[in-house]
């Protein structure tokens, strides 16, 4: 969704709505990027770029996850350092697969069915920051809970949220 790549530096991402889900419409459901899920909706590679205030929605079948079995990636931070993420809101969710009408008439009514059936969501386990080791000085806050951020705490600072049910 959004790619920083080659150093990109010192940018600031506040206050967007990030949705990713899957494609509800029947003609369209062959159509990718061609990314799996390791890659990350926001892939980050520079210094002292900003993330804050964000809403992340990640609502997908596991049976669509790619590699299969993995365990989605919000915001992966490839390389640079003195990156800031803090403050966002990252819901994660999957639906039991019912299978798609393919008589489905139009797009308009793949979208409504779709979000009709948020009665029907689980909790979806993520992995909501994902620093990787090229990468240091970061100070990730608020954005998800210790299980769900995974970075070298002795060169990167973390506070993470409470953990669910806590």
């Amino acid at each position: 969704m959004l790619v920083f790549k080659d150093n990109c530096s010192e940018n600031l991402v506040s206050s967007n709505h990030f949705l990713r889900d899957h494609e509800p419409w029947p003609p369209m459901q062959k159509y990718d990027n061609g990314l799996d899920d390791l890659y990350g909706l926001l892939y980050i590679s520079g210094n002292n770029n900003s993330v804050i205030a964000n809403h992340i929605s990640e609502t997908i079948d596991t049976q669509y996850i790619t590699p299969s079995g993995a365990t989605p990636v919000i915001i992966h931070v490839i390389s640079g350092k003195g990156n800031y993420i803090s403050d966002n809101h990252i819901v994660a969710t999957s639906e039991a697969s019912e299978g798609q009408d393919a008589a489905e008439e139009s797009c308009f009514s793949a979208q409504v069915g779709a979000l009709l059936t948020i009665d029907k969501l689980e909790t979806l386990d993520v992995i909501t920051v994902l620093v990787e080791k090229e990468s240091y000085q970061n100070t990730i806050l608020d954005t998800g809970s210790d299980a769900q951020v995974v970075l070298d705490r002795s060169v990167n600072a973390c506070r993470a949220t409470p953990s669910p049910g806590v």
